[in-house]
């Protein structure tokens, strides 16, 4: 190995014949060197003005004659703080070394330039300067970045909002990228990196090993991906994308609205503010929709040990626990959590979140807001928690918590043999069958269940239900049943039989032929769809005594809400005067109602009581 030029230390004014040259004040030697040489600089360089050490050098390797396979050695001996910049043309290199203290790297180049750079412990920062002064065509690719003993730090942060890119796809070493503020691209290689993408719209891509990604802008970042291994994705200020790839991936979003999705592997991903999108994909995974913090354990089937202190030994074992007030914030942001397959866990916490669990045996916790949760095909437990929402029962053995608010619990799919429980909690809540269309169940609600029997099938269908204070049925002819409870049934359309058993019942035919029966206790029967020929009720058991016909106002023009008055009620086969609107016929037991009483309208049969009742002005009520 031949050397070129040898410079000891210098003094007084000597002169270099290596293309020195000045500009601004500021000496910059440049070494032009070939093949198989190693330059050498050592000294002061006097600027006129006194001496100083030389604190930027040059290496311009363009005129060089390197080529592909060729391997480069740059010794470099400075003082604290000196920079290097090594400039290169059109060409390839197998390897390049440097080996110095206390030095910034510079690496310069207007065009492609390939291969692997290795780099000596001490130094602060190599700087791909030629992506933040220039424009530039084509990416610049480096396969292997290798520090001795630490990680590789990559600043890419530019000028202004310049684009940048980093490349080490084929990388076996850990590499860590400072990406800056521009909008720039980092992919990484094979082992536990780590990116920061600074300001701008990044995209950071993972590929394999344990990684590390953080987007960090305030700007939308329009990519965040992680390939196989166990990655940590966090995407800063932005509305952030992030996939997981293979191998169990934490995500957290952070701030704004973002989308995580966590594809393969048991995936941990926390949205963060704003309204986030998060798709679990396959594999057992939990979701975080907010930032509120609350310890739920008693339904995850596995006691909790605390160990006071480390001496006594002592240790608790509540069933249920929590720890109220500890709420770092209230995220009211709305979520979208989908679970995919496997068995996942999500937490809404703040905001009105759209969670479906998929296939799988899921855990779900709505939080605070009007959640929309439908659990999926698995056996699932679901807590809604606080708000009035809404839970859609997809199959499987659910147990369901509506906890407080009025809750809707809605069963889609019964054509299975699992039993299914509901619990209401605190508020008005619905169970909802009005999806089952096309069964024509018949709906048998006992003390505390369900019996839920097809026309089309043998099987009888049990639920469990606590708290529950509505039935909806479906649009079909249903039976339904009920127990000794108060409770309301909306038999919606189809000529529906339905019987509210013991308690003060209040209980809606819907459209259709309905017989309906309110059994023991104080009933109120309500008329609130349009009247004709094919909407006319039975009620079977109507008492002058304690129950109550209830009319609509918007389908009955009968005076008042309240009390119907006495001047607007009439017995016989037709209105008496101007001013009566509902007629009922002892004879027959028919109830009419005519909108203009003695008027030439004609009035309308809407029901049919027994025959022989005292009915009075007083058994009817007037709603809005």
């Amino acid at each position: 190995m031949a050397t070129v030029q040898q410079y000891s230390e210098l003094t007084g004014r000597d002169t270099f014949d290596n293309d020195a040259f000045s500009s601004n004040g500021e000496f910059y030697p440049v070494f032009k060197i070939g093949k198989d040489v190693v330059g050498r600089f050592i000294g002061s360089i006097d600027d006129y003005l006194g001496n100083d050490r030389a604190d930027y050098f040059v290496l311009d390797l363009e005129a060089s004659g390197l080529k592909a396979g060729d391997e480069l050695f740059v010794s470099f001996f400075g003082s604290s703080g000196t920079d290097l910049s090594i400039r290169f043309g059109a060409y390839t290199y197998e390897y390049l070394k440097t080996f110095g203290l206390n030095y910034n790297t510079h690496l310069l180049s207007n065009e492609k330039t390939r291969g692997s750079l290795i780099i000596p412990e001490g130094v602060d920062v190599i700087s791909f300067q030629v992506w933040s002064i220039s424009d530039f065509s084509g990416t610049y690719q480096v396969d292997m970045l290798h520090h001795p003993k630490l990680r590789t730090l990559l600043n890419l942060k530019g000028i202004g909002d310049r684009p940048e890119l980093f490349r080490a796809s084929d990388a076996t070493e850990p590499v860590e990228v400072l990406a800056g503020d521009g909008n720039d691209f980092a992919w990484t290689g094979k082992a536990a990196d780590v990116i920061f993408g600074g300001l701008g719209r990044d995209i950071a891509v993972g590929l394999d090993g344990n990684d590390f990604i953080y987007g960090y802008g305030k700007s939308d970042i329009s990519g965040l991906g992680a390939k196989d291994g166990a990655d940590q994705l966090l995407g800063g200020r932005g509305n952030d994308k992030m996939f997981g790839g293979a191998g169990g991936d934490y995500m957290h979003g952070e701030w704004n609205n973002d989308t995580l999705k966590g594809e393969d592997g048991n995936d941990l991903m926390q949205g963060g503010y704003g309204g986030d999108v998060m798709d679990g994909g396959n594999g057992n995974d939990l979701m975080y929709g907010g930032t509120e913090t609350k310890l739920r354990g008693d339904w995850f089937g596995e006691a909790l040990t605390l160990t006071w202190d480390g001496t006594t030994g002592k240790t608790m074992t509540p069933q249920k626990w929590s720890i109220p007030g500890e709420v770092q914030a209230d995220d009211k942001s709305s979520d979208r959590m989908s679970g995919g397959n496997g068995d996942d866990g999500m937490w809404g916490q703040g905001g009105n979140d759209t969670m479906k669990g998929g296939a799988g045996k899921d855990k779900i916790d709505g939080g605070s807001g009007n959640d929309a949760i439908d659990g999926g095909s698995g056996s699932d437990v679901i807590h809604a928690g606080s708000g009035d929402d809404a839970i859609v029962d997809s199959g499987g053995s659910d147990k369901s918590y509506g906890e407080a608010g009025n809750d809707t619990y809605a069963v889609r799919e019964i054509m299975d043999s699992y039993e299914r429980y509901f619990s209401g909690g605190t508020g008005t809540d619905t169970v909802d069958f009005s999806k089952l269309q096309g069964l024509k169940p018949e709906i048998l609600v006992n003390d505390k269940y369900v019996d839920i029997r097809g026309y089309t099938v043998d099987e009888v269908f049990r639920m469990e239900l606590e708290g529950v204070e509505i039935i909806r049925a479906g649009s079909g002819d249903d039976q339904i049943r009920m127990n000794a409870d108060d409770n309301t049934i909306n038999g919606n359309g189809g000529n529906d039989k339905i019987n509210g058993g013991g308690g003060d019942d209040k209980l809606y035919g819907g459209s259709g032929k309905d017989a309906l029966v309110g059994g023991s206790g104080k009933d109120m029967f309500v008329f609130n769809t349009k009247l004709g020929a094919t909407n006319v009720d039975t009620i079977g058991d109507f008492s002058v005594k304690k129950d109550k016909i209830v009319l609509d106002d918007d389908v009955f023009k009968a005076g008042k809400v309240g009390d119907l008055s006495s001047g607007a009620f009439s017995t016989g086969t037709k209105a008496q005067d101007a001013s009566d609107r509902i007629i009922y016929d002892k004879a027959s037991g028919k109830l009419w109602y005519d909108a203009d009483g003695s008027g030439s309208g004609k009035a309308v049969l809407f029901g049919v009581l027994d025959k022989g009742l005292n009915l009075t002005a007083g058994d009817f009520d007037i709603i809005s």
